[in-house]
Parts: structure tokens; C-alpha cells; sequence
């Protein structure tokens, strides 16, 4: 029966991640709890009492290279029927909206979901009982210095209650966040920064748009503090604008990002800077920033602002022009006139001399 239900599963071409998805990080409490729209299924997670304390929200460690250590996660059946559970491990990332996740079975980890280790891969729990699997974690001897992060997560297969053969999977687990000793050098940079202007008129305005990209260069988790700067030509019509936080990035992560600003006036050209500050948290929850990262960059406004701005050169040149002619021949006109009257003078001046 279940070598016919992997079949199944290699079979489907669609597979629908369910409501609740992977819930990370919760309260102390009853950590994490799935439920699904037929209340005789719901089931909850919670780190085990162990050597690392008790009541955590989710697993820290600080290991070495090499190290191996065993925890256990509680999984709790708070439904009404027996349900059976897959366990397993797996490498964690950053989502598109900025949340942390666990990668889903079908995909490969090369990190936390390599090193951990479930005590078994299924488990069937009865109704209103609580059992507890162990896990170790083998750190592998060559582990990169530095924040690895993944999860311990338990999955239910159901067949879709619509008919359409689709297996729906819902996951519940707990984050498994690790420091890996060595040198720690926590880096973000600034990436593929591009500007576009979309103006024509070299003495107007248009809106701008920043692209760039956020690396995770260094081997901590890191978010951090972002902030914009557009100015129009030599630092005229500037506009600063503070961004979004970034959000938590895991080392090799990137994230891309897109700023518009209205109204900018060129004045041939336009300027853009990015500066991020780098923001860390550590184990407890508290907070540092680090010296600020930035990229520039420049775009000219489009080659038809050239032709206009030499045609109102041209112009200007010629309005000069003629003016210095109209200028000259004015003075010329006026220098003859009193040239005129001053001989006229002199003439008259000699005739009254002569008739003495």
C-alpha cells in the first residue's frame, strides 16, 4: 500500500502546499499547531525538554566543525482520529515577501537539512497522544563558519477532498537556527544598480526609476536599513527617500529591489544612490547595525534632450549674433552722424573766419 502511494505521488504533476504552510518560530507554549478545515485533524510541535533548555521556540545551537549533537521535537495529535506524519529536515530561505521558510521534501538542501537526522521518517500518532522523536545533527568536519538555518518539519499527505487525485500536503515545524564557529565576517553589497529617466525635455522633469540588487556576501544573516537618493543634474531637484527594511537575508541570499521617484528635473542628467546599513541580531533577540554599504550610478536624459538643447544652442548663438551686428552697425550709424555734424561744425567754423 505505501509503495503504491509513493507511486501515486511520483505521478502528480501539481502539488498544492496547504494553508498553513511551514508555521516557524512560535510561542513557547504550544509551538507550532496546524489545523485543517476538518477540526478532527489538528496537530502541534514544540521542542523537546533537553540538555538546551526547555520551552524554546525553536532550536539554537553554536557548534564546531565536526561537532554532533541529539534534541527531539514533540509532535502532538489534538484531533479526534489518528493521523499518520512524515518528518524530515530541510535547508531554510528567504521568501519573496521577505519571510523565512523551509524548503519542501522534493526539493535538495545542501546545508541544516543534510546534517539533521529524524529518529524515523513517519510516524502515526493516535488521537489525543503526544510522542516525542529524537534527531541528531552531524556537523559536517568542512562546514562554512558562520549562521546555517533550516527546520524540523512533520507533513500530512491527504488526497484533495475535491476528487482531482491532487495530494495536498500540510506542514508544521520548527526553525533550527546554528552558528557554526570560525570567523564571522557579516557583509552586504550593492549590486547591478541601474537608473532609467524617462524625460525628454533636458530642462523638465519625469520620474526615475532605481533597480538594484542586495547581496548577502558574507557568512551571517544580516537585514538591514535602506535609503534612495535621486538628484536631477549638478545635485538640483534632490529627493531622498527612506526604503523599506530590508528583510532577513541568509548568507548567498540577494534581493531585489525597485524604487520610483516622480517629478525629477533632469538637467542632462540624473544620479542615483542606494546606501544600505546593514542590521544583525543576535541570539537574544537584540539588535546592532553596521558601517552603511552604498552604490551609484548616473543615466543621461534621452538622446532627443541633445537635439533639442543643441537646437536652443544654435539659437541662442544666433540671437547673440545678430544682436552684436545690430549692435555694430548702430554704433557705426551713430559715429557717422557725429562725424557729420562735428565736419559740418568745423566747415561752418572756417566760412565765419574766412569772411572776416
Amino acid at each position: 500500500m505505501h509503495h503504491s502511494f509513493r507511486r501515486t505521488l511520483a505521478a502528480l504533476t501539481a502539488l498544492v502546499v496547504a494553508g498553513l504552510g511551514v508555521l516557524l518560530g512560535l510561542g513557547a507554549g504550544d509551538g507550532a499547531q496546524a489545523a485543517g478545515r476538518d477540526d478532527s485533524i489538528s496537530w502541534s510541535v514544540r521542542t523537546a525538554l533537553s540538555r538546551y533548555g526547555s520551552d524554546r521556540p525553536k532550536y539554537t545551537y553554536t557548534v564546531k566543525p565536526g561537532e554532533e549533537l541529539t534534541d527531539g521535537i514533540d509532535i502532538a495529535n489534538k484531533g479526534r482520529t489518528r493521523i499518520t506524519l512524515r518528518i524530515y529536515a530541510s535547508d531554510g530561505f528567504t521568501t519573496d515577501s521577505g519571510g523565512f521558510d523551509i524548503l519542501t521534501p522534493d526539493k535538495r538542501s545542501t546545508g541544516i537539512g543534510t546534517w539533521v537526522r529524524p529518529g524515523v521518517a513517519r510516524v502515526t500518532i493516535p488521537a489525543h497522544q503526544q510522542v516525542q522523536i529524537p534527531f541528531t545533527m552531524k556537523v559536517p568536519a568542512n562546514a562554512t563558519p558562520g549562521d546555517h538555518l533550516g527546520g524540523i518539519v512533520t507533513v500530512l499527505d491527504q488526497q484533495d477532498s475535491s476528487g482531482s487525485g491532487t495530494v495536498v500536503h500540510r506542514r508544521v515545524g520548527l526553525r533550527i537556527e546554528t552558528r557554526v564557529a570560525g570567523k564571522v565576517t557579516p557583509r552586504l553589497q550593492v549590486e547591478d544598480l541601474k537608473l532609467e529617466y524617462d524625460g525628454a525635455n533636458p530642462f523638465g522633469t519625469g520620474p526615475a526609476t532605481l533597480r538594484y540588487t542586495v547581496h548577502n556576501t558574507g557568512n551571517t544573516v544580516l537585514g538591514g536599513l535602506q535609503k534612495a537618493e535621486v538628484a536631477g543634474g549638478p545635485g538640483l531637484s534632490s529627493h531622498t527617500l527612506d526604503l523599506a527594511r530590508l528583510p532577513n537575508l541568509l548568507p548567498g541570499e540577494s534581493w531585489d529591489a525597485k524604487v520610483s521617484v516622480p517629478d525629477v528635473r533632469a538637467m542632462l542628467w540624473v544620479s542615483g544612490k542606494v546606501t544600505v546599513t546593514p542590521v544583525a541580531t543576535d541570539a537574544a533577540g537584540s539588535t546592532s547595525t553596521l558601517a552603511p554599504v552604498a552604490g551609484s550610478t548616473r543615466a543621461v536624459v534621452s538622446a532627443l534632450s541633445f537635439v533639442y538643447l543643441a537646437g536652443f544652442l544654435v539659437a541662442l548663438v544666433v540671437l547673440v549674433r545678430l544682436v552684436v551686428v545690430v549692435v555694430s552697425r548702430w554704433r557705426r550709424s551713430r559715429k557717422a552722424k557725429v562725424d557729420a555734424t562735428v565736419a559740418a561744425a568745423v566747415e561752418e567754423a572756417l566760412r565765419e573766419k574766412a569772411g572776416r
